[in-house]
């Protein structure tokens, strides 16, 4: 297997320096604005749209997200609403960037689709914390998705993401917005782990756990 950032100049982002990731940000804000969209947001649509996916994980675990999926919508506010969608990277961890001078390169659009973009902003964020703390695995990052979803951990407000992106700000209305981005990512985590290692079930247990309650109360 080759991989094309072999062919590409540069190094890999470090997992420090604020004035670096701001430029990162800035250059993705640029691409946001191609392939802008305005749709109306439908929840179950939008969750199923990812389900896809669950076909390639472990059976058990898959059964496990499409229950927590299903509760999710249950306690979804109902109504009209509407998003702003573009296209997005998909899977913006730093290891999928590199820097060389000014210059900034983003591989690995596997998982690149019209979404949402706060997503990238999201994952970036949780993906460098996960490599700060200095000992990075699935079940640090994990424990900073559950922090995440109980508003105890330090990734930024995207307050930020839309002063840099204001045609994005309408999707501040769509209340569980993070929900749809946990699921997603545990869909993408799980499917990365598929026949490499297995993520302990009773902690998976735990942390489904742990986002209900505070879906419970978001909700």
């Amino acid at each position: 297997v080759v991989s094309a950032e072999r062919f590409l100049p540069g190094k890999l982002v470090g997992v420090n320096g604020q004035e670096r990731f701001s430029a990162i940000m800035d250059q993705l804000s640029l691409c946001y604005k191609v392939n802008l969209v305005q749709v109306e947001f439908d929840v179950r649509k939008w969750f199923e749209h990812y389900d896809r996916y669950l076909h390639f994980i472990d059976p058990v675990y898959a059964q496990k997200l499409a229950e927590f999926k299903d509760r999710l919508i249950r306690k979804w506010p109902s109504g009209h609403q509407v998003a702003v969608h573009t296209y997005i990277h998909g899977d913006l961890t730093f290891r999928n960037i590199l820097v060389e001078g000014s210059k900034i390169f983003f591989f690995d659009f596997d998982r690149s689709c019209i979404d949402f973009p706060e997503f990238d902003t999201l994952l970036f964020h949780l993906d460098l914390l996960t490599h700060q703390t200095g000992r990075s695995s699935y079940d640090v990052f994990l424990d900073h998705l559950a922090r995440f979803a109980r508003g105890k951990t330090d990734v930024p407000l995207l307050e930020g993401f839309y002063d840099r992106n204001p045609a994005f700000a309408g999707n501040t209305h769509i209340k569980g917005l993070k929900y749809l981005f946990l699921y997603r990512t545990l869909i993408f985590g799980l499917y990365d782990l598929n026949n490499k290692e297995k993520f302990n079930l009773n902690r998976f247990d735990k942390l489904l756990q742990e986002l209900d309650e505070a879906s419970s109360k978001d909700l």
